[in-house]
């Protein structure tokens, strides 16, 4: 696995968007306040919880891994531990779709920068 095909985010109320077929890890930021309690993943409206073996797991160091994500894979993940509990909303994009937003993005960039007039 190259650097690239892995993403590791940290939750705390956001939006990712990643493209498919990258190993995603997630870190759970409550963990840091209660490191004897477990860290609980659940996934969606239903919450359901996520389990220890498979494909989207949660290991034992209590990050969520989601190896060989998928479109299919998209929506709101939430941890607790303990009473604390953060979230994040997992999207993605196409490569292509990636690489025109990139693009889209540089080209913002350039074009404010040219329209920096500064006076003496």
């Amino acid at each position: 696995m190259s650097p690239r095909d892995l993403v590791t985010l940290e939750v705390g109320g956001g939006v990712a968007t990643v493209i498919p077929a990258a190993t995603v890890r997630v870190f759970c930021p409550v963990r840091r306040r209660s490191r004897g309690d477990a860290v609980v993943w659940r996934r969606g409206a239903d919450g359901d919880v996520i389990g220890k073996r498979g494909r989207v797991k949660v290991t034992r160091s209590g990050i969520l891994r989601i190896r060989k994500s998928r479109a299919s894979d998209a929506g709101v993940y939430w941890c607790t531990v303990g009473e604390d509990r953060a979230n994040l909303t997992l999207m993605f994009h196409s490569l292509d779709d990636a690489l025109a937003l990139a693009h889209q993005r540089l080209q913002l960039a350039a074009t404010d920068g040219q329209h920096d007039v500064r006076h003496p």
